[in-house]
């Protein structure tokens, strides 16, 4: 999966798009000094809560892909295991197939794709559960440090983290909020290969 790196340099980067907007109007005036920090709690609290949706979104997507391989690796095992596809290569004098099911098999045992997976699954129910948790505190604005200390300890967890891959979350949930002011900009050929490869290097800006 390429070399680790957490959610948190990605929070940063496409989260500050987001926040632009919002904190701009927030001039220093002694009069309304009180206000300014309780806006600026609720808009604190407003991003905890969109990088919960724009994670869990990610993770939803990086599980479902990894169970797809899972489910298509052990239905190319059973399949390359009947007498049918031992016909055709004894037919098409293709003994190299007999190789099959053992690479498969290798490939689903290297890679794991399915207990990768439940990693993502586990880190999807503790991001829809931690947004849950804020929702329903009535007192959240008060418990800032509570709640990002939370979701730090959900980042420590994660695995490598593919750019791409969560730029588009973070768009899509900015369609979720009806926030496209804030979407960011990703090349087609990022998006095909979403999945696949990092683009560590990458740096989405808005549109």
């Amino acid at each position: 999966m390429g070399s680790e790196e957490t959610a948190t340099g990605i929070k940063a980067e496409t989260n500050t798009v987001r926040q632009t907007a919002s904190l701009a109007n927030s001039q220093n005036d002694s009069s309304i000094a009180s206000g300014t920090t309780a806006a600026t709690a609720k808009e604190e609290v407003s991003n905890l809560i969109f990088d919960c949706e724009r994670l869990a979104i990610y993770h939803a997507i990086r599980r479902d892909f990894l169970d797809k391989w899972q489910r298509i690796g052990n239905f190319l095992v059973v399949l390359s295991g009947t007498a049918a596809f031992a016909a055709l290569s004894v037919k098409w004098n293709m003994d190299w197939l007999a190789l099959v099911p053992a690479l498969f098999g290798l490939a689903s045992l290297v890679f794991d794709f399915s207990g990768k997976a439940r990693i993502h699954e586990n880190v999807y129910r503790r991001l829809c559960a931690l947004r849950g948790s804020i929702l329903a505190d009535e007192s959240a604005e008060r418990k800032i440090g509570k709640w990002q200390e939370v979701i730090h300890e959900i980042y420590a967890d994660e695995a490598s983290v593919y750019r791409a891959l969560d730029a588009w979350a973070h768009n899509l949930a900015c369609d979720g909020r009806g926030e496209t002011e804030y979407k960011l900009k990703i090349p087609w050929t990022h998006l095909l290969f979403k999945n696949i490869w990092p683009f560590w290097s990458a740096n989405y800006v808005g549109k």
